[in-house]
């Protein structure tokens, strides 16, 4: 089990997570094995308004990534229920994230019944954002069942939504629903946390 905690770098919030890296071969050519954590910080921020804690992974990944990471942290890909939450991801991560050239996936999708979005979370879909002209389900793209937010520079509709295919590799966007940890508490275990450099 792995212990989260929240540090300020430079004004940001942080959470800090240890991880254990897997070496290939052992110096002797034993088999694989795991050396001492390696702590990954991503940034976070605490909304007021609903209690809930937002992480943004700063890491392309695939739609099925994206979810089992928002999992082993105890949380969902973001719900956004309203123009206030949408305009606090927006202001909190667009500044991080509008150089950097791609977009966040939030946890709405169509997987199931095309046209009937569902939030990962299980929370009612009553409120949409959506760029002009979106959804679209792209046929070009093999159909678009996940949403994104547009949090880059180039992005034509910056803090409203697209839909994108399985295989369109975004950040990710997570909210935990409790308040953070303070500096140097514990807030929760994770395990099978899987990061790529």
């Amino acid at each position: 089990m792995l212990e989260t905690k929240l540090v300020e770098r430079g004004g940001q919030n942080i959470i800090e997570i240890p991880l254990w890296v897997k070496e290939d071969l052992a110096s002797n050519g034993e088999n694989p094995h795991w050396t001492a954590p390696l702590t990954v910080a991503w940034p976070s921020y605490f909304n007021p308004a609903n209690g809930h804690t937002y992480v943004l992974i700063l890491q392309p990944m695939d739609i099925v990534t994206a979810r089992t990471k928002a999992i082993a942290m105890d949380g969902y890909l973001v719900a956004i229920n309203d123009s206030a939450e949408n305009a606090f991801i927006v202001s909190s991560f667009y500044p991080l994230t509008n150089t950097l050239g791609y977009n966040t996936f939030i946890g709405l999708s169509d997987e199931i019944t095309e046209g009937s979005y569902l939030w990962d979370s299980g929370e009612n879909f009553s409120y949409s954002n959506w760029c002009v002209g979106e959804p679209n389900n792209d046929p070009n793209q093999g159909g678009e069942d996940y949403a994104e937010i547009k949090l880059h520079m180039n992005a034509y509709c910056i803090g409203q939504w697209n839909d994108v295919s399985s295989t369109s590799l975004d950040f990710a966007l997570i909210e935990i629903p409790s308040a953070p940890p303070t500096t140097n508490q514990t807030n929760a275990t994770i395990s099978n946390l899987d990061v790529n450099f």
